[in-house]
């Protein structure tokens, strides 16, 4: 696939959006519920940095870059042109999958729909980057009272959401989330979490299949990183996977587990991708997508 490469043409602008420097915060609160639910309360206005990369006729191109949880995390925003506020998506690549890449790919696809597209590298990815711990790394700081790296990758995703509805020119009533693969698990923990979401496309992903475990506090951790435990905490609000069914990273029958625990609105479409083929295929997924998603304009 031939990808793009946008001018370098802009300058740095540091925007502090809200109040936070005027107003008394309360301060962030994190927290997993008995169930395996996590929460981020409180949240404080977002502080951030873009660089414009284009600015043509149909659409403005911006890197930004945020600070979540010790980390830089870094996303490429592209924005229609439109005579008014555009709804958005917050786009979360597969692993190993670059924010450029996914933004020639299914992100056009969404801006060529009338979305904006705010594309993340996730931790571990692209210019994100650092070193991600196991899930026994990560649950051995969970038992021991602290905050693993899989919730701070979903707090990372809620400063992104943050950011994106204090931008004048989104639709900050209409922001919904979208994830492929491994992004698409982070997707449905965001939705859930987030009320102000307003639905989830979710391509080739599945949530886990744990078996229960004797630990309590073991059980608690892996169900707070488990879409099967929150994807039905996204209703009433719109809910749509796409899955080829010759998918051989992630079956099809994990998809349609995880879908059947969702509730209404939802909806579970089935296309057929090349052989083997995991992900969004633009040439083959396109018309689904279009079918379906026009509707959330």
């Amino acid at each position: 696939m031939k990808r793009k490469s946008y001018p370098i043409a802009g300058v740095i602008v540091i925007a502090i959006i809200g109040f936070a420097f005027f107003m008394p915060q309360q301060g962030e609160k994190y927290s997993v519920s008995p169930e395996g639910i996590i929460s981020y309360a409180n949240r404080p206005a977002p502080a951030y940095e873009t660089f414009l990369l284009k600015d043509s006729p149909g659409a403005r191109a911006e890197r930004i870059s945020f600070t979540s949880k010790g980390a830089t995390i870094y996303g490429l925003l592209t924005v229609p042109k439109s005579l008014g506020k555009v709804p958005a998506f917050i786009v979360l690549p597969g692993a190993t999958v670059k924010k450029e890449a996914e933004q020639e790919s299914l992100g056009n696809d969404l801006n060529e729909l009338g979305f904006a597209t705010f594309v993340i590298d996730v931790r571990g990815e692209g210019e994100t980057g650092g070193a991600l711990p196991s899930l026994e790394q990560d649950y051995g700081t969970f038992s021991e009272g602290g905050e693993p790296v899989q919730h701070k990758s979903i707090h990372d995703v809620l400063r992104a959401y943050d950011i994106l509805k204090g931008k004048k020119e989104i639709d900050a009533g209409r922001i919904y989330m979208a994830g492929i693969s491994n992004g698409g698990r982070k997707a449905v923990i965001a939705a859930a979490i987030e009320p102000s979401i307003r639905g989830a496309l979710l391509i080739a992903t599945a949530g886990y299949k744990f078996p229960g475990q004797d630990d309590e506090k073991l059980d608690i951790f892996l169900r707070s990183i488990n879409p099967d435990n929150y994807i039905g905490l996204i209703s009433p609000r719109r809910l749509l996977m796409l899955h080829s069914p010759g998918d051989t990273v992630i079956p099809i029958s994990l998809a349609q587990d995880t879908f059947s625990r969702a509730a209404e609105p939802k909806k579970f479409v089935e296309v057929d991708a090349s052989p083997g083929f995991h992900g969004y295929e633009g040439t083959t997924m396109k018309d689904a997508l279009v079918a379906e998603i026009e509707g959330w304009l």
